[in-house]
């Protein structure tokens, strides 16, 4: 995740997934569109895609498994893949 006008992490994010997906790596990429560098650290902004990119991280990383307890109960408020 990036923000379309971010000089430095923008390319280097591109490159990532290329080379992921290239190797065979189920992978997304979010890039936010008229954004910079950190573009919504302490909730500056007042773009939604911006404001909600954390529930987009959420989104992935509980479509993948990764909010699931070792002991196998969702976490409250995420639904569990």
């Amino acid at each position: 995740m990036a923000g379309s006008a971010d000089k430095c992490c923008m390319p280097p994010a591109l490159t990532l997934y290329q080379q992921l997906i290239t190797a065979g790596v189920s992978a997304e990429l979010h890039l936010y569109a008229d954004t910079d560098h950190a573009f919504n650290m302490g909730r500056r902004s007042e773009r939604l895609s911006d404001v909600h990119w954390p529930d987009r991280l959420a989104d992935w990383l509980s479509d993948g498994g990764w909010l699931v307890p070792r002991h196998g109960q969702p976490p409250l408020g995420v639904p569990a893949p």
